[in-house]
C-alpha cells in the first residue's frame, strides 16, 4: 500500500501536463455550466448569478435527498448538469446498470467515469470504447481501479500509460515492468522503489 501511495505522489508530482489538461477540461465544464465565457467574464448579471448558487444549492441537496432516499427519480428534479449526472452515476454503479451512464449521465467526463467504475465492477474493460471520444479518459480513470497491463496498452497518453504500467508493475512485484515505462523519470523512480524495497 505504501508503495501505491508513493508512486501516486510521484505521478501526481511529476504529471504537471496531465493534471493541467485535466484542469483545463473542469475549467471548461464549469464555464458551460455558469455561462461563463472565455475571456473570464460572465454573461450574466449578479442576480443571475445569486439564482445560480441558489439553483446549485437545491440541485446539491437533492442529490443528496435522492441517495438517502434510494430514489433515482429525484435526480431528474435536479436543475445542475453535473449534479444530476454524478446523482445518476451514483445509481448506476449502485445498481450496476450501465444504461444508466449511457442514458441518463449527461456530462462527458462523469459519463467517462460512469464508464470506469462499471468496467472496473464488471471486470470488462471494453465497457471503455462504448463512446471512443471519452474511452482514453475512462482508460484512464480505469487504470486507478484495476491494475491491468491490458488496460495500460490500450492508453494512448504516455505519462496515464507509465502511471498505469508502474502500479500494475507493483501489485505483480514485476522489476521487469519498470523497463515499459517510456518516461526516463518515471522508469528510474520505479526502479529505485523495488530497489528501496529490497533494502
Amino acid at each position: 500500500m505504501q508503495k501505491i501511495v508513493l508512486i501516486l505522489i510521484f505521478v501526481l508530482l511529476t504529471d504537471i501536463a496531465f493534471a493541467q489538461s485535466v484542469k483545463e477540461r473542469l475549467r471548461r465544464a464549469r464555464m458551460e455550466e455558469t455561462g461563463e465565457t472565455s475571456s473570464g467574464k460572465t454573461r450574466t448579471s449578479n442576480k443571475t448569478e445569486i439564482n445560480r448558487f441558489n439553483s446549485q444549492k437545491q440541485s446539491h441537496s437533492l442529490d443528496i435527498q435522492a441517495r438517502n432516499e434510494d430514489d433515482i427519480d429525484k435526480c431528474q428534479e435536479i436543475d445542475c448538469m453535473r449534479i444530476r449526472s454524478e446523482c445518476f452515476h451514483h445509481f448506476a454503479v449502485k445498481k450496476k446498470d450501465l444504461s444508466i451512464c449511457t442514458d441518463m449521465v449527461e456530462n462527458n467526463l462523469v459519463r467517462a467515469e460512469c464508464y470506469a467504475n462499471l468496467a472496473a465492477i464488471r471486470k470488462d474493460i471494453d465497457i471503455c470504447e462504448i463512446e471512443k471520444d471519452l474511452s482514453q479518459i475512462c482508460y484512464g480513470w480505469l487504470s486507478e481501479k484495476m491494475a491491468n497491463k491490458t488496460v495500460c496498452d490500450r492508453i494512448v497518453d504516455t505519462r496515464t500509460k507509465d502511471k498505469c504500467l508502474m502500479l500494475v508493475a507493483f501489485e505483480n512485484n514485476d522489476l521487469d515492468m519498470c523497463n515499459d515505462l517510456a518516461t526516463p523519470s518515471m522508469r528510474n523512480y520505479c526502479i529505485n522503489l523495488f530497489e528501496q524495497q529490497q533494502n
